[in-house]
């Protein structure tokens, strides 16, 4: 006896799929039709798992193959083989689930400090899904891609501006808009007073502010004068100088700076008398 694997010497087969040529993502049934001589034997197997042959495996003569397909679990199509009398036949299987995707929440705001947050992603099992960052301050520190349901981490860094900013994440095709708010300015000067002698003088301001505050310094008194700069950013400094007071009386006058009171106290002439002749 002579056993011929898959075909025999001096056998000639034809082999065709007359239905289905793709079968659906819910899976189903095809067939394989074998055209060949009376007498010349053929094998039939599998090269997917998720195929399998529901006919006699093995045939003479002409005669046809049927076969069964699992449902497909994956969002995207996929092919198998089946080795029919020697030849090779590609199955096409459509995808099993129709995906869609949802984000929670779809948008949030942040301190101006920064910090992290969590965005939530509903998906049918199955369904891949990727997140990308639209913008420089905002990283994805986990969760930049998924399959199914998932979650998505991400950080912000501090904005150092007054203004506040919005950037936005991509996430499974599905857009995240973030809105950070601007720093909160606040201005402190230290010392928050001085004097100068009656012949005049200088002295400076020192400013603190959180960087990115802009601020100016005015001088509310026409003998106290302030260089060289008269604005800022952030800490700074400021320098004053006064005139020399001509007169009997002190007089006291101030400076503007970031929205706070610095004030300068100056004292009179002392008085001085002479006579002549004497």
């Amino acid at each position: 006896t002579i056993a011929y694997v898959g075909t025999a010497p001096g056998c000639s087969y034809n082999v065709s799929q007359p239905s289905p040529a793709t079968i659906a993502g819910s899976g189903g049934n095809g067939s394989i039709n074998v055209n060949t001589s009376s007498g010349c034997p053929w094998t039939t197997s599998s090269n997917a798992t998720w195929i399998s042959i529901t006919s006699v495996a093995n045939g003479t003569g002409p005669g046809t193959v049927y076969f069964s397909v699992t449902a497909n679990p994956g969002s995207t199509s996929r092919t198998g083989t089946l080795r029919v009398a020697g030849q090779t036949m590609t199955v096409y299987q459509d995808p099993g689930v129709s995906c869609t995707y949802s984000l929670n929440p779809t948008q949030q705001g942040i301190v101006a400090a920064g910090g992290t947050g969590s965005i939530g992603v509903t998906a049918g099992s199955g369904c891949p899904w990727t997140a990308g960052s639209n913008t420089s301050w905002i990283n994805i520190t986990a969760g930049s891609s998924g399959n199914g349901s998932g979650t998505v981490v991400y950080s912000v860094t501090g904005n150092t501006s007054t203004s506040s900013r919005t950037g936005s994440l991509t996430i499974a095709g599905q857009t995240f808009n973030l809105t950070q708010a601007g720093i909160s300015c606040s201005y402190a000067i230290s010392p928050a007073s001085s004097s100068v002698s009656v012949s005049g003088g200088s002295g400076s301001v020192n400013v603190t502010a959180p960087g990115g505050c802009n601020w100016t310094a005015v001088s509310n008194a026409s003998w106290i004068t302030v260089s060289p700069a008269a604005s800022g950013s952030g800490n700074g400094q400021v320098s004053y100088s006064a005139a020399a007071n001509t007169t009997i009386n002190s007089r006291t006058g101030t400076l503007t700076i970031g929205g706070q009171t610095f004030t300068i106290t100056q004292a009179g002439s002392s008085c001085s008398y002479a006579i002549s002749p004497a």
